[in-house]
């Protein structure tokens, strides 16, 4: 694809310095070019040493933590972006949720990860101006919409918010609203075998168990982000990233003594379909 698209990585914070550096490695492996990561000095730090590609911006707050004295900045940036990812590792703090709520307002397509997986995003949610693809685990998911994740209540919020879910497992399930256009969809990863939900579903059974180690999840938001950057449909995106990250997980085991969130995302290249 001629358009490698444009990202930004929004995350990180004191405490936690990987995860926005594993979403980028994803984006940079699923075929994106240019990658800003917003995020705390120390981790800025560390991101050099994994690519010289990547364009680099340091939160503004003395705690070296998102505030709302990033967000004129981040809107700047996102003028010239096709796609943002924000959330991963980037802690829940007061001020970090403000800056959050009005950072996921702007009007570009905008994977929401982790930390950023908090109930009042759905307070300000606005299917009409909002282009939102939700990537929570199990428990993120039950926080998020206040009901067990079985596969009836998975169903019900699909249909009550228009969304697509991917449920991430052994086995990827893959729901799909009715209108591919709705502009607020989710990626659900938690195991959920031998379930019957009929022509709704589609089912991913690429993977290894090995995946559920801490940063896959990062990893994948990141791919997710840069095939969305590229042009292509959120149900398209999910179902292709969840297929191929799960054959390189496949085949990485097979062939590699180390298995990590960092391994995948770097070998994860070799199976880059677009």
């Amino acid at each position: 694809m001629d358009n490698v698209g444009k990202i930004l990585v929004i995350g990180g914070s004191p405490q936690h310095h990987t995860a926005p550096i594993l979403t980028a490695l994803g984006a940079m492996g699923a075929g994106t070019g240019i990658i800003h990561i917003y995020s705390c000095p120390a981790n800025l730090e560390s991101a050099k040493n994994h690519s010289s590609n990547f364009v680099l911006h340091s939160f503004q707050s003395y705690t070296g933590s998102l505030g709302l004295y990033d967000v004129k900045i981040i809107y700047e940036i996102a003028q010239d972006i096709d796609a943002i990812a924000i959330g991963n590792g980037l802690g829940q703090d007061f001020d970090s949720k403000k800056a959050l709520l009005a950072i996921i307002n702007i009007n570009k397509p905008i994977i929401i990860d982790a930390d950023a997986l908090i109930p009042e995003i759905l307070k300000i949610y606005d299917s009409s101006k909002h282009h939102w693809i939700l990537t929570p685990y199990l428990d993120e998911f039950e926080r998020l919409f206040e009901v067990p994740a079985t596969p009836a209540n998975i169903l019900e919020v699909s249909q009550k918010y228009k969304i697509n879910l991917c449920v991430k497992g052994h086995i990827d399930y893959i729901v799909t609203a009715n209108d591919f256009t709705n502009n607020l969809y989710s990626v659900l990863k938690n195991d959920l075998n031998n379930i019957d939900l009929g022509d709704k579903i589609h089912a991913n059974y690429t993977g290894v168990p090995e995946m559920q180690i801490n940063g896959t999840g990062d990893v994948l938001a990141g791919i997710i982000c840069s095939y969305i950057a590229q042009g292509l449909t959120a149900s398209h995106a999910m179902k292709l990233a969840t297929y191929l990250f799960g054959k390189c997980a496949e085949q990485l085991i097979k062939t590699s003594e180390v298995f990590s969130a960092e391994s995948l995302a770097k070998f994860f290249p070799q199976f880059n379909a677009i």
